[in-house]
């Protein structure tokens, strides 16, 4: 009876009476080389997080929200899947979560902190897709504000992110009430150049003078 329960007792210990499902835990290198179009590269931080930064072509999945639904979006339990978080913590224990949920092919390279390849940005794609569309209402309304008062070239507009001042302390309104920060000068018809950055949505933001706008 006690060589039973010995042999039992040892079998949990080593190998959980047969189940040694584990991830495997690789390099941010070797990650990268395995990154392609059948592997999924799986970011479980928060949506917070993925939407400042995340690797390119990463899909988000919360390590909360990690149970039995995944199947829907994970429906291959044999493609690999590339873990990641932002230091490595989460990512190993979403690693473990998706083989104890079948997957058979988990890999888990660690945090975005130590990532040193491409990355994406939606808040920053919206971010400059927005203020390309603020950069067109300044210039429409400057363009209107001239015809309207007879001003000349170059003509200059100060903005505090609540209203803009030109002349002699004239408020120029915005059409959409998408109010910038910065100095910005109307150099002729066509061009228009930013004096100092714009600051929106976090983001430092500079125009150059064929209205590309510049975020970081």
């Amino acid at each position: 009876m006690k060589k039973i329960l010995y042999v039992s007792l040892l079998c949990l210990i080593l190998t959980g009476c047969g189940s040694n499902k584990t991830y495997k835990t690789i390099s941010a290198t070797e990650a990268k080389y395995l990154m392609n179009e059948k592997a999924i590269i799986l970011d479980v931080r928060t949506k917070a997080e993925y939407e400042i930064s995340y690797i390119k072509n990463a899909i988000n999945i919360p390590l909360d929200e990690i149970d039995e639904s995944v199947k829907e979006t994970l429906k291959d339990k044999d493609q690999t899947i590339l873990v990641y978080c932002q230091s490595g913590n989460r990512s190993k224990q979403a690693s473990q979560k998706l083989v104890d949920l079948g997957y058979t092919s988990v890999y888990n390279f660690g945090g975005i902190n130590d990532w040193r390849y491409e990355t994406a940005s939606p808040k920053r794609d919206s971010t400059e897709l927005l203020l390309n569309q603020i950069i067109s209402s300044i210039k429409l309304t400057y363009l209107n504000e001239m015809l309207d008062n007879d001003l000349t070239l170059p003509f200059e507009v100060v903005c505090d992110g609540k209203s803009c001042i030109y002349g002699d302390g004239k408020t120029l309104s915005l059409s959409g009430g998408l109010i910038p920060d910065g100095t910005f000068i109307l150099g002729n018809e066509s061009t228009m150049e930013a004096t100092a950055g714009i600051l929106f949505n976090g983001y430092s933001c500079s125009i150059d003078k064929n209205e590309k706008a510049t975020c970081n």
